[in-house]
């Protein structure tokens, strides 16, 4: 009996690591979907709780634009969290040939 308890012990055991990787993995792919300000942003403010402003010193960039990237970056992985594929901007038609003269 011992045996069969320490048995199911042990393959409860190793689930749960192969689940906590696999949800590992998964968090950081979404991760790697956001846009380098987002993906900093996001990790700097719901990983150490830093404020906007150490944020925005730490990034060289301005509050209101570290709130946006904050903002978009959390709506993409809300969306990816959902299952939907994150929104691509579309690439910009390249210049004429003209323009470029």
């Amino acid at each position: 009996m011992r045996g069969m308890l320490l048995a199911q012990t042990l393959s409860t055991l190793h689930f749960s690591v192969l689940a906590r990787r696999q949800a590992t993995r998964a968090a950081i792919s979404c991760f790697l979907e956001l846009a380098p300000a987002q993906r900093a942003c996001v990790i700097l403010k719901d990983v150490p709780d830093h404020s906007i402003d150490e944020i925005a010193v730490e990034l060289s960039l301005g509050a209101p634009a570290v709130k946006a990237a904050l903002h978009r970056g959390r709506a993409v992985l809300q969306r990816l969290s959902e299952g939907s594929p994150p929104s691509r901007p579309q690439r910009s038609p390249s210049p004429s040939p003209t323009l470029l003269r």
